[in-house]
């Protein structure tokens, strides 16, 4: 983010806002913003939204946005805010990548929020910049763009090409941008309206660990959970993991069964299926593709494995996510 704390005229925002696209990010920075205008008695921010053809977008949850123009209409805009959506058409891809590329080329600095990251991935937007994606995004972009350096920190708000999680990470983001662009003050008077008194710094994490529940876990079963996260592609025997932290597989054996009351093998194949699911719900994957990417020998193993778990096939999980737009949040 550019900093600027004396402003003649207010930074001008840009949303530009996909059908179906997630609406807490949009509402999020856009209220943070309006409230910084409202507390400080000033316009700083002028907040206008556009779509790909200059009328209203829906958003996941049925909200309608008000939209005063197409994206190739905009002007001059200091930031774009990119809400994305996981099936844009080609038309209107093409047409919000044009605009976002026209304006990043004028200055603008440009927000990619949610799945906005892989927007501008396969735009090669990004290469040099470190991203904040989503923790579901983050399976798909590896696989695909093997080369970007990307994270799950909350957000990473250096450059022009500024990324976050989403969801509650907008919040984070938007405060930041108003301490560096305002001052601290504005920012922790809108953080206390909102009543958020601790905003979080870019480097936080985005979820609790694996473990749940209790935190109190020994250090070598969060080590060993860890060493599963990390060798999904091509799984460890569970001798390797109890060697990789230095006890022995009884030990670690009794470990789970004491804290998660299950066997390593089991906790092992889930996290493999989680991100069997990750992969289903945000990548364009062929089932095979994901079995292979998540360590099963066969199609047929990952798919009776992922039917067991979660009911129905890997097939059937995908379809009724890209059909009704919803992202079916089901533990594994």
């Amino acid at each position: 983010m550019i900093s600027r704390h004396h402003h003649e005229a207010p930074v001008t925002f840009g949303f530009f806002v996909a059908q179906n696209a997630g609406c807490l990010s949009v509402a999020l920075i856009s209220e943070t913003l309006h409230a910084a205008n409202r507390l400080s008695g000033q316009r700083l921010i002028d907040i206008r939204m556009f779509s790909h053809d200059g009328q209203p977008v829906q958003t996941t949850s049925r909200m309608t946005y008000p939209i005063a123009g197409r994206v190739d209409e905009a002007g001059a805009l200091d930031n774009v805010v990119l809400a994305s959506s996981y099936d844009i058409p080609a038309a209107h891809k093409k047409r919000l990548i044009a605009a976002v590329r026209q304006h990043f080329h004028r200055g603008a600095c440009i927000w990619a929020v949610e799945s906005a990251t892989l927007l501008l991935a396969e735009a090669n937007m990004v290469r040099g910049h470190r991203l904040a994606v989503h923790w579901e995004f983050l399976p798909y972009i590896q696989e695909k763009w093997p080369d970007l350096d990307v994270c799950k920190d909350l957000y990473q708000p250096e450059g022009r090409i500024v990324t976050s999680g989403g969801m509650t990470a907008s919040l984070d983001m938007t405060l930041h941008y108003l301490a560096s662009q305002f001052g601290q003050k504005l920012a922790r008077d809108v953080a206390e309206e909102f009543a958020y008194p601790s905003p979080r710094p870019p480097d936080s994490p985005q979820q609790l660990k694996e473990l749940s529940g209790d935190w109190n876990k020994p250090s070598t079963l969060v080590k060993a959970l860890a060493a599963m996260e990390e060798n999904i592609e091509t799984p460890l025997t569970i001798e390797d993991v109890a060697r990789m932290v230095g006890i022995s597989t009884r030990h670690l054996e009794n470990q789970m069964q004491r804290h998660l009351r299950e066997t390593p093998q089991q906790r092992y194949r889930l996290i493999r299926l989680r991100r069997g699911r990750e992969l289903l719900l945000h990548s364009q994957l062929s089932i095979t593709e994901v079995a292979l990417a998540t360590g099963f020998a066969s199609v047929s193993t990952f798919s009776h494995s992922f039917r067991q778990s979660l009911g129905v096939s890997p097939r059937t999980y995908r379809e009724r996510f890209l059909n009704a737009f919803e992202s079916p949040y089901i533990r594994v």
